[in-house]
C-alpha cells in the first residue's frame, strides 16, 4: 500500500485493512477488516471521515485506461450509514439490510455488504453488469484516515502507487 503524498499513515496499527471483493450476477459483495486506532466519522463531508473508498470499472479493460470516467466507472464510498456512488452525487447503492458497519476490538472497523448490479445500473445509466470469468476488471481501494478527533482526515492508504489522492478524478490513477 502507497501513502498519499502530504498525509500521514504511521504504521499498521494506525490504519490498515484487508479488503474482501467478489461479484456474481446479481451482486457485488465488499468487505473491510480495517484497523485504525483511532475512528473519526464525525465530519460533514463523507472524504474527510474514516471511510474507504472503492474505484471499480464493471468492463473488461484492455489497453490505456480511461482519462475521465465513464458510466461504467465507480467510485464508492462506505459510511458508517450506508454505500454510496460518490461520482454519482452520493446516490446510496445499498439496501441497510445487505450493509453492515460496526466498530470492532480493540481498533478499527468492520464494512460487509452487497450491492445489485441492477441498482448501479438504475443509478448510472449503464447497462447491468454481466461478469465473465477471465475478466479484467480495472480498481483501487483507498482508505480514508482520520485521527486527530477533530474530524480532520490525516492520511490516505491506497493500493495503486498512481493514486497519490487522485483516483476519484480519473480511472487513469488506478
Amino acid at each position: 500500500a502507497i501513502v498519499a503524498t502530504n498525509h500521514t499513515v504511521d504504521d499498521d496499527a494506525d490504519c490498515s485493512a484487508d479488503v474482501y471483493l467478489a461479484i456474481d450476477d446479481e451482486y457485488i459483495y465488499f468487505a473491510f477488516d480495517v484497523t485504525d486506532d483511532v475512528i473519526d466519522t464525525t465530519n460533514t463531508s463523507s472524504w474527510l471521515k474514516d471511510s474507504p473508498d472503492l474505484y471499480l470499472g464493471l468492463y473488461n479493460w484492455h489497453g490505456a485506461p480511461n482519462n475521465g470516467y465513464a458510466p461504467e466507472d465507480l467510485h464508492f464510498r462506505f459510511l458508517p450509514t450506508f454505500g454510496m456512488l460518490d461520482n454519482q452525487g452520493g446516490a446510496s447503492v445499498t439496501e441497510a439490510a445487505n450493509y453492515h458497519w460496526a466498530t470492532k476490538f480493540p481498533t478499527g472497523y468492520i464494512i460487509e455488504g452487497k450491492t445489485a448490479l441492477a441498482d448501479i445500473a438504475d443509478v448510472t445509466g449503464a447497462d447491468i453488469f454481466v461478469p465473465e470469468n477471465g475478466m479484467r476488471i480495472p480498481f483501487d481501494v483507498s482508505l480514508n484516515d482520520a485521527d486527530d478527533g477533530a474530524g480532520t482526515r490525516e492520511g490516505i492508504l491506497a493500493w495503486s502507487p498512481h493514486n497519490d489522492d487522485l483516483s476519484y478524478t480519473s480511472p487513469k490513477y488506478w
